[in-house]
């Protein structure tokens, strides 16, 4: 009802994505993201939630895009980077996929989403002693994760595999 008042406020169609989002619909999602660009060009978190819900739906190339247009308007966007080092690992580019993943943990040395995420990207990489240290480091920024068990075999597998 809202957005029958106001058409023109961007923050409502993104707000509108996100309850389109967290209610499964993405196609509905993207929409709203992309008509609150299209009425805020510079709205980085409508880029960011787009590029997510294109990632989700393979969309690989376009999420690397929206992330990139999120991180040129916002480079502080901790997450932007940190999912678009995972759509760059998606594609195979481990090197672009560990600079993003570098620049997430810059941007947020205490998530343990951006170490679990850059171990994981190691991990695909080949690169089990990197993987093994962001993957522990996830687990003490995050001691109650609730795939710690499976993270914790994984350091176990890379551990023996050396």
């Amino acid at each position: 009802r809202a957005l029958e008042l106001n058409l023109t406020d961007a923050t409502l169609f993104f707000e509108r994505g996100l309850a389109y989002a967290q209610s499964g619909d993405s196609t509905r999602a993207i929409a709203d993201w992309s008509r609150a660009i299209g009425l805020d060009p510079a709205y980085a978190a409508a880029y960011a939630n787009r590029g997510l819900a294109n990632a989700l739906g393979g969309h690989v190339n376009q999420a690397i895009a929206d992330y990139s247009k999120a991180l040129e308007l916002d480079p502080t966007d901790a997450r932007a980077s940190m999912n678009r080092g995972l759509a760059h690992a998606a594609q195979g580019d481990f090197e672009q996929a560990l600079r993003d993943a570098d620049q997430a943990v810059v941007l947020n040395p205490q998530s343990a989403d951006a170490y679990y995420n850059r171990g994981y990207i190691h991990y695909q990489a080949g690169h089990s002693q990197e993987a093994v240290a962001d993957l522990q480091k996830s687990l003490e920024l995050n001691p109650n994760a609730a795939d710690r068990e499976q993270v914790e075999e994984l350091i176990q597998r890379l551990q023996e595999a050396k």
